[in-house]
């Protein structure tokens, strides 16, 4: 039993051992949380942190090992079992059912009934009282589905603590909220903290692990590399490098890509482009070989604009050229043959199919390049995705392996080489680096500059600003549906570009910024 300056540890796992087949997810894993911290968990993707963390909600059974809550061991059945133990998890993919009202979402399980009927005052009155509880000031006769995913975020985290929960898991929280509502989110983890609270935080954003954490532990091809203390000083200082050095057992150096580029002619033109919900009037363009990123809050309208210029979605008004052709991209099909390709923000939902194999997710749009006569070549087919395939450094044992078995990461270059297959002459890239780990974020951005130098116009949507920042020639900042500003990338700031991003700026004042050109 580990003990810290007299303390037993509020959570520990000891030796755990996990397979699945001939698979080790997880190898003699030791790993412990104490009240009033937080623990953050790293790896890359396929590390083995989710199954660690599906094992302390009780969702997977170890093959080995022990785990402790207060020095007693424990045996989890269930996640109702974590519960009783006072485990909770909240998954970066919300466990909210979207039709049911935030006081119907917090109660499930629990309903207060009154005679034999729910009684609805008293789950209203509930509900406002356990969402006062982490500061959260939202309507509780809302339905979930229609509030931002911070704001469901903070239902499920409410639920967790009037749920008594003395463990919380937060598997990537802010992978899809606002900068505001990721300061919101650190707010209630300081809160939580402080009440004696153990908090076990798993990010790929090292920034956030830096302004959060009190202890870093990392894992590697299912294997412990070490825990940290973040907050030593002087020689045993802990610094970035170090954890990466951990996580991807090796140096990863120049992590943003960006070799010199002269762009050529201008590729993509869009002018006056408007759409639905407020987009608009929009105008920029993109040159070949150029990386031009969208930068914005959360619901400043980019992946709207990036929906218009595929044809997900109508204009309402303005025109784009390509090439200076008429770009009239009524539904995606007709944008694939115009030489539009978009890699959307989600890659589960709406671009990988999870069951089919690596092949067949990379040729799927390209297989009429593969057919004489109506017959598929399967020897053209096998040489194009292997090229792909060591190109872009899949890992995979097989290209006939379902998708679903690799990680995020691995996923992502999927959907990637998919499109370079298309041959694009325009590629927008929405969210490119969502959810994968620090080493696949390096080889991405490798990729992207390739396939910029290579000629392509990239349009790239990212919420990540030093990302965004890295990679890209110019940025465009959105905000409520219209570009703001066009800005060097080489010159620009994280401060800068959210000074236009929020609309005040240094004095703490807003500016009229109707008129800011666009090359």
């Amino acid at each position: 039993m580990n003990e810290s300056n007299g303390r037993v540890p509020l959570l520990e796992v000891e030796g755990i051992t996990k397979r699945f087949g001939a698979t080790h997810a997880l190898s003699d894993v030791s790993f412990d949380l104490y009240g009033g911290e937080v623990h953050a968990l790293m790896g890359e993707n396929g590390a083995g942190k989710s199954t660690l963390m599906k094992i302390i909600s009780g969702n997977y059974h170890p093959d080995a090992g022990t785990m402790r809550v207060d020095g007693d061991e424990v045996h989890l059945a269930s996640p109702r079992d974590a519960i009783k133990a006072g485990i909770a998890i909240i998954h970066q993919e919300l466990a909210t059912i979207p039709e049911m009202s935030v006081a119907e979402n917090l109660a499930i399980g629990n309903e207060p009934v009154r005679m034999g009927i729910l009684d609805r005052r008293e789950l209203v009155r509930q509900a406002k009282e356990k969402l006062a509880r982490v500061g959260a000031n939202i309507d509780p006769n809302r339905a979930i589905g229609r509030l931002s995913v911070g704001m469901q975020q903070m239902v499920e985290i409410a639920r967790a603590v009037a749920e008594n929960a003395r463990v919380l898991v937060l598997d990537e929280p802010t992978a899809s909220l606002s900068r505001t509502e990721s300061d919101q989110l650190f707010a209630i983890v300081h809160s939580m903290r402080d009440e004696g609270m153990g908090l076990i935080y798993i990010s790929h954003r090292m920034e956030e692990v830096w302004e959060l954490a009190d202890r870093v532990t990392v894992l590697r091809d299912g294997r412990l590399v070490g825990t940290r203390d973040m907050r030593a000083g002087g020689a045993d200082k802990v610094n970035p490098g170090d954890i990466v050095r951990m996580m991807v057992g090796r140096e990863v150096n120049d992590l943003y890509v960006r070799d010199h580029r002269v762009p050529g002619e201008v590729r993509l033109a869009v002018k006056d482009l408007t759409g639905p919900d407020d987009i608009g009037p929009v105008s920029f363009d993109v040159r070949a070989g150029e990386v031009v990123g969208m930068v914005g809050l959360i619901g400043a309208g980019r992946t709207e604009v990036a929906r218009l210029i595929y044809g997900a979605d109508r204009p309402t008004g303005g025109t784009m050229t390509l090439d200076g052709a008429p770009l009239r991209a009524t539904d995606p099909g007709r944008a694939l043959t115009n030489g539009v390709s978009l890699l959307p923000e989600s890659r589960k939902d709406q671009a990988l199919f999870l069951e089919m194999s690596v092949k067949d997710n990379i040729t799927v749009s390209t297989l009429g390049d593969f057919s004489t006569a109506g017959v598929i070549r399967g020897r053209g087919i096998q040489k194009a995705v292997r090229k792909i395939v060591d190109q872009l450094r899949v890992r995979t044992s097989s290209v006939d392996l379902e998708s679903r078995a690799l990680s995020g990461g691995n996923q992502q270059k999927l959907v990637l080489g998919r499109m370079m297959l298309q041959a694009p002459k325009l590629l927008i890239l929405d969210e490119p680096t969502r959810g994968v780990d620090i080493g696949a974020k390096s080889e991405i951005y490798r990729i992207i500059n390739e396939i910029a130098k290579a000629g392509t116009a990239i349009l790239v949507i990212s919420s990540d600003l030093p990302e965004a920042l890295g990679i890209s020639d110019r940025l465009l900042v959105m905000r409520a549906g219209r570009i703001v500003a066009t800005l060097d990338a080489v010159g620009a700031t994280e401060e800068s570009v959210m000074e236009h991003a929020t609309g005040v700026y240094g004095n703490g004042t807003g500016q009229n910024e109707t008129a800011e050109a666009t090359r």
